[in-house]
C-alpha cells in the first residue's frame, strides 16, 4: 500500500474513514508532538474496548493515558526488558524440542506461532502462576485464542462494528464475553497469589505482574485489581 500510495491515503473500513500514515515525521507529531488532538477510533472503541476495556494504555484517553503511560513507563527499560531474554529463549527451544519429537513430518505454522507468542507474553507478565499451572495456561490460551478469532469475525461481518448490532447478546459476543469471565476469574487469583506471595517471577529480574502491583504515580497511589487486569490482558 506504502509502495502504491505514499506516505499517507484515505482508506475506509464500512462507514468509518481512515487517514493511512506511513511517514515517520507524520507519526511523531500525531503520536507525540500533537497527540492531544488524536483521540482513538470509535472502531477501536467498539472491537476492543468490550473485551480489554478503556482503562489500560491502548485505549484511555488524555490524562488517564499519560497517568498509565507514565506508571507503566517503568516496565520498559532496558534492565527490565533484558531480564526476559532468558525465559524466551527457554519457551523457544521448548517448543523446538517439541518439534523435534513429532511423528507428523508437518504442522499447523500459524497455530503453533500463536502458541509460542502467548507462552512467551503470558510467561513474561504472569510468571510461575501461569507456566506452572497447566490449568490456568490451558483457560487462558484458550479463552484468548476463542476472544481473537470471534472479535475478528465480528469486525470483517460488521456485527462488531454497527451501534445497533454490536451490543445485542448474538451466539458471538456471548462467547466473548465467557471467554472474558474465565480469563477474570484465573487472572485475578493469579494477581491475589502474587500478593501472598504463592507465585513468583519466571524472569531474572521482576516480571510485569511484579511492576504493575509495584507502579506508583505522583500521590503515592497504585493501580487497582481491575486496572492490574486490564493493564496485564492488553500485553
Amino acid at each position: 500500500m506504502y509502495r502504491q500510495y505514499g506516505d499517507y491515503y484515505h482508506t475506509s473500513f464500512g462507514p468509518i474513514a481512515h487517514l493511512v500514515i506511513a511517514d515517520p515525521s507524520l507519526m511523531d507529531y500525531v503520536l507525540k508532538k500533537n497527540s492531544k488532538y488524536y483521540h482513538k477510533s470509535v472502531l477501536m472503541e467498539y472491537i476492543l474496548g468490550s473485551v480489554l476495556g478503556m482503562r489500560n494504555l491502548l485505549l484511555s484517553e488524555d490524562d488517564m493515558h499519560k497517568q498509565h503511560r507514565k506508571l507503566i513507563q517503568p516496565l520498559f527499560h532496558q534492565q527490565n526488558i533484558v531480564s526476559m531474554e532468558n525465559l524466551m529463549i527457554e519457551t523457544t527451544n521448548n517448543l523446538l524440542d517439541e518439534w523435534t519429537k513429532l511423528k507428523s513430518n508437518s504442522l499447523d505454522i500459524h497455530c503453533e506461532m500463536i502458541r509460542l507468542t502467548l507462552d512467551i507474553v503470558a510467561g513474561c507478565v504472569f510468571g510461575t502462576g501461569l507456566i506452572n499451572n497447566h490449568y490456568v495456561h490451558d483457560i487462558v490460551y484458550k479463552s484468548v485464542t476463542i476472544t481473537l478469532n470471534e472479535v475478528e469475525n465480528r469486525a470483517f461481518n460488521m456485527l462488531g462494528v454497527i451501534p445497533i448490532l454490536k451490543d445485542l447478546p448474538l451466539p458471538s459476543k456471548l462467547r466473548i464475553e465467557k471467554s472474558k469471565r474465565d480469563v477474570k476469574v484465573v487472572i485475578k487469583q493469579i494477581i491475589k497469589d502474587r500478593k501472598d506471595g504463592q507465585s513468583r517471577s519466571a524472569c531474572k529480574g521482576p516480571d510485569l505482574l511484579d511492576l504493575l502491583l509495584s507502579v506508583k504515580g505522583d500521590f503515592g497511589q497504585k493501580l487497582s485489581d481491575d486496572e492490574v487486569f486490564e493493564q496485564a490482558l492488553t500485553f
